[in-house]
């Protein structure tokens, strides 16, 4: 568990949904619960938010497979506020929707079959204008004082981006999830916000299997020497720099592979071995770049 500087906690490894199927999400989250995760990572442009709660609900009301119970407490649930839904109004309208979705399924005749809260709220990208993003800020800070958000924080921002930020904001951001791995360590950035107090989150950790598979010497020693799987060092690699690491996977075998990683270590050497610093490798978008 890593604390915030909401005084909320976060549980270091994340089942992450992005493009995982609507008609499969709740069963994905509910076996990634049963394997031992407690903290899942969805979107409002996932198009899976509804089944994300569903899964943890049908966990939440069935454990009897567990020794120990699990409560609503035990669980940490992020969404995110997509770029179109930036602007005081259209952000609260997100926000209305995002907390209906906590209801997964459920009925009109089930008001009680919710999650009632979320956990973490985030601002998807900066791709909009500054009023706007300040405007979604405001909002969101706004959910927070209400209740229904426990936490609020960002994607995606570059450094420029978490300045202005900071300049408006009464809450400071909790988190910043960027992707980061050995091939894009961002240490300017890291830097900066373990200078101002926001935890890191870590998505495409596994590089989008870019360099799994024997494609990257330096990862397939150090997996040989610890008799690991490539994947499960990326993850390890992500948990000793001291991010959240978000693993994404629609296979039962891997996601328990991804979250069974406590029993082993990487030395300093293993560290240096792993990627490169300087490479700047990203694997999908880069929303920390953009000027507007």
């Amino acid at each position: 568990m890593i604390k915030l500087n909401s005084n909320h906690t976060i549980p270091a490894i994340g089942l992450g949904v992005y493009q995982t199927a609507s008609n499969t999400a709740a069963a994905i989250v509910e076996t990634a619960l049963r394997v031992g995760y407690r903290h899942v990572d969805t979107a409002s442009i996932y198009h899976n938010e509804r089944e994300t709660c569903e899964g943890i609900l049908r966990f939440l009301a069935d454990q009897s497979n567990h020794h120990h119970q699990v409560t609503r407490a035990d669980i940490f649930y992020t969404t995110k506020i997509w770029d179109t839904d930036h602007g005081t109004a259209k952000t609260e309208q997100a926000i209305e929707r995002a907390l209906d979705r906590l209801r997964g399924d459920s009925t009109a005749n089930e008001p009680d079959r919710t999650l009632g809260y979320i956990d973490l709220l985030l601002i998807h990208s900066p791709q909009t204008s500054a009023p706007l993003r300040q405007e979604t800020w405001q909002a969101m800070e706004q959910a927070v004082a209400s209740g229904r958000v426990r936490s609020i924080g960002v994607s995606n921002y570059g450094i420029a981006h978490l300045d202005e930020l900071l300049s408006y904001a009464k809450i400071a951001p909790a988190v910043n999830q960027v992707e980061l791995h050995p091939w894009l360590q961002r240490r300017e950035l890291v830097a900066y916000c373990q200078r101002h107090g926001i935890v890191l989150e870590a998505y495409s950790p596994l590089t989008r299997a870019h360099k799994l598979g024997g494609k990257d010497a330096g990862l397939v020693a150090v997996a040989r020497r610890h008799a690991r799987t490539e994947a499960q060092v990326l993850v390890k690699w992500a948990l000793q720099r001291g991010f959240v690491v978000l693993p994404k996977s629609v296979h039962t075998d891997r996601i328990k592979e991804n979250f069974n990683v406590a029993d082993f270590e990487l030395t300093e050497s293993d560290l240096q071995e792993l990627g490169d610093p300087e490479a700047y490798y990203t694997t999908g978008w880069d929303p920390t770049t953009f000027k507007g």
